[in-house]
């Protein structure tokens, strides 16, 4: 999703078939970090700082996100579980 906006991640997530369990999301920054930011709630402090300061080319983050229906995803209602950095490889 290459220039996608933080809405625009929000809007494809939205949109993903409920069969969807575990989507992979690629993309760049600034729209990525921005999505993860947006929808992570602070619980997940050190991951959340460490995405804040820099999520480089290659990083991974695993968000978990609540609940069962795509479409009702909201705003700080997940957590970041999980940042693989390019340089911890």
């Amino acid at each position: 999703m290459y220039l996608a906006s933080e809405d625009q991640l929000v809007a494809i997530v939205r949109n993903l078939a409920q069969s969807v369990q575990r989507p992979l999301l690629i993309g760049h920054n600034p729209g990525l970090q921005n999505f993860l930011l947006r929808m992570s709630d602070g619980r997940d402090r050190p991951l959340r700082e460490r995405v804040e300061d820099k999520f480089p080319t290659g990083a991974l983050a695993v968000l978990e996100l609540p609940g069962s229906r795509w479409n009702e995803l909201e705003a700080a209602s997940g957590r970041i579980i999980e940042l693989i950095l390019p340089r911890e490889i």
